[in-house]
Formats: structure tokens, C-alpha cells, sequence
């Protein structure tokens, strides 16, 4: 029998749940959802009739665009009046949509003296999914090349989706690194709400501001929702070399040298 279900969503807990219960937590867009489940044997300690193979599974049914999510714990043993809880992870799809969703559990397993072909329990909890109105994240962002020197151009990718509830129509994407001399905005960038409309990506060719010293540097990418709000950020890695500035300690090395040609010439 199954005598306890706990849910955690995105670390928030709603414990003691019974058959029919929904979560009082709501989850979103790739929400983490635990269910941690407490099965007992029933049988009395002078039945002695162990159960085996109990195994739990959980099902979030049609949330995976139509399709279902499902976890199982590994098979245990059960000695009669013990109980013992599995926790079960899920976690949510990104782009799933709003609504609510039927969550079943179920534990089944088999006496050991057979007096049952099987045993079986079953929970049914509900499930509550809400968006946030703005929530535009970055899938990929990349740079087209490995190393690059001051008069060669690279290029940055990237791509934004929107797991909003809202049409963006006004969302703006920075590419920035101050050590670099980069500074570019995109604005008034269009994406959609709806599954299959809620992507864009786009392609930027850049060249070094100024002249820097070889060295790895950060670029930094920023997305913004119409409403002005810092969504979602993405740090990049670009290696410098052969840009022709020296460093101090190049500088110094240099002095040294030519000290050395003066003292010896």
C-alpha cells in the first residue's frame, strides 16, 4: 500500500499528499519535480510473508508535447509491517505548455507465498503548470572560431527562445566585452509565444575594437524582454593572438633583453 507521497518542485515541498490531491506547488519551464513515495507491507508480522519486486512508477501523462514522462525506482523487498519511500526525479520539458496534468502512481510487487497473483496500489495527483509572461533564455550561443588576430572577422550565433507566455516584440540582445572594444545591440527582435514560432536565431560578423595583448577574453551576451528586464545572459571565450599590443611583462622582458645587448655587445 502506498501510505505517503511527498512532491518537491523547484525545491518547494508539499508533503502528506493523498489520491486526488493536487500540488499546491506550481511548476514551469523545465521545473525539477521530485515525488518521494512511502510503500508498507501490510501482512502481519505473523504472516511472515515477505513482498517482492515491489517496484514504484510515475507517470506525468501528455506533458511532453502529447507524450509522457515516466520514472521508476529499482525493485525491493518488503518484510511484513516495513515500509520503505523511492524518490522519483522529473524533470520538466523547457517549451512545455500551461495547464494541468494528470500525475499517476503506482507500486506493485508479489507475496512471496503466492497467496496473490499481485499486489498492487495506485495514487492519481494533479499536476499544475504556469509560465512566467516574460522568459526568453539563450539555447546556444558560439563563436565560429578558435583563435583570431585585430584584421580578421569572426562570427557569434546564437539562438533565444521564448518559454513565456507572451509574444516578445520588442526584446533586444547585447554582445558586449569592453576589453575588446565589441558593443553591438539587436532590437526590436520579434518571437512568438507558441510552440514552433518561439525561436529565433541570428548571425553577427565582428571584428576586434582595438588593439589587445594575446590572451583569452569574455564576451558577453545579454537578452531583454519587452519590458526591459535582463532575462537570460551567455559568456563566451575568444583567443587573441598576434593583435599587437604588448603586455607589461612583454615590455619588461624586452628592456631586459636590450640590457643585456648593451652590457654585452
Amino acid at each position: 500500500k502506498i501510505t505517503d507521497v511527498d512532491a518537491k518542485v523547484d525545491g518547494k515541498t508539499d508533503n502528506n499528499l493523498r489520491d486526488n490531491d493536487e500540488i499546491s506547488k506550481n511548476a514551469g519551464s523545465g521545473s525539477k519535480v521530485d515525488l518521494k513515495v512511502t510503500v508498507i507491507n501490510l501482512y502481519n508480522l505473523s504472516e511472515d510473508n515477505d513482498l517482492e519486486d515491489v517496484q514504484v512508477t510515475a507517470t506525468i501523462e501528455d506533458i511532453d508535447d502529447g507524450d509522457d514522462l515516466e520514472e521508476e525506482s529499482n525493485e525491493f523487498d518488503l518484510s511484513p509491517q516495513d515500509d520503505k519511500s523511492v524518490t522519483l526525479r522529473f524533470r520538466l520539458p523547457d517549451d512545455v505548455e500551461e495547464g494541468n496534468y494528470d500525475i499517476t502512481i503506482e507500486a506493485e510487487g508479489k507475496d512471496e507465498k503466492r497467496k496473490c497473483p499481485s499486489h498492487k496500489d495506485e495514487i492519481d495527483l494533479e499536476l499544475e503548470v504556469e509560465k512566467e509572461k516574460h522568459d526568453l533564455r539563450f539555447l546556444k550561443a558560439n563563436i565560429n572560431k578558435a583563435f583570431v588576430n585585430c584584421t580578421e572577422t569572426f562570427v557569434i550565433s546564437y539562438e533565444i527562445i521564448n518559454l513565456g507566455r507572451e509574444d516578445e516584440e520588442k526584446a533586444l540582445v547585447e554582445i558586449k566585452s569592453s576589453e575588446l572594444g565589441i558593443d553591438i545591440s539587436q532590437k526590436d527582435i520579434l518571437i512568438g509565444a507558441e510552440r514552433g514560432n518561439n525561436i529565433y536565431a541570428k548571425s553577427h560578423s565582428l571584428k576586434i575594437g582595438k588593439k589587445v595583448a594575446d590572451g583569452i577574453y569574455p564576451i558577453t551576451l545579454n537578452v531583454y524582454s519587452d519590458d526591459g528586464k535582463l532575462r537570460n545572459t551567455k559568456t563566451l571565450q575568444l583567443e587573441v593572438q598576434r593583435c599587437g599590443k604588448i603586455t607589461e611583462e612583454g615590455e619588461k622582458e624586452i628592456k631586459h633583453q636590450v640590457a643585456i645587448k648593451d652590457v654585452f655587445p
